[in-house]
């Protein structure tokens, strides 16, 4: 999926539609060590760079994010945050194989306040 660089800018990202996303589907792309959250079904969304450790896909009209992307999730992101990574042992085999059940709606739920109280 191509993607629009923009600039961050915090008007162009409503983060209160980051609660939205606990209904997000949640999946992993072992080759490219990316975690994806995403609305379903997807939409055409803009980009955003946040940070360099993730992109938030927003609608430019109201910023409302539609997807969540975490590159170099295990290789760095895990890193640089070590309390995500227990919850995400527990899942990865379960989000690797598409089969949700409720850890992996416990492990979304941490990851999402876990990235809103960093974005805010």
């Amino acid at each position: 999926m191509a993607k629009t660089i923009v600039n961050r800018q915090e008007s162009t990202i409503d983060i209160n539609t980051l609660d939205n996303c606990i209904n997000f589907q949640i999946s992993y792309d072992k080759e490219l060590d990316t975690l994806y959250l995403s609305d379903q079904p997807v939409q055409p969304a803009t980009s955003i760079d946040w940070d360099g450790e993730l992109w938030f896909r927003v609608i430019p009209e109201n910023g409302k994010i539609t997807a969540i992307e975490i590159e170099d999730y295990e290789l760095v992101f895990l890193k640089k945050h070590p309390e995500l990574d227990p919850p995400w042992r527990q899942v990865k085999k379960k989000i690797t194989n598409n089969k949700v059940d409720a850890s992996v709606s416990t492990f979304g739920s941490i990851l999402l306040s876990f990235l809103k109280s960093w974005a805010i």
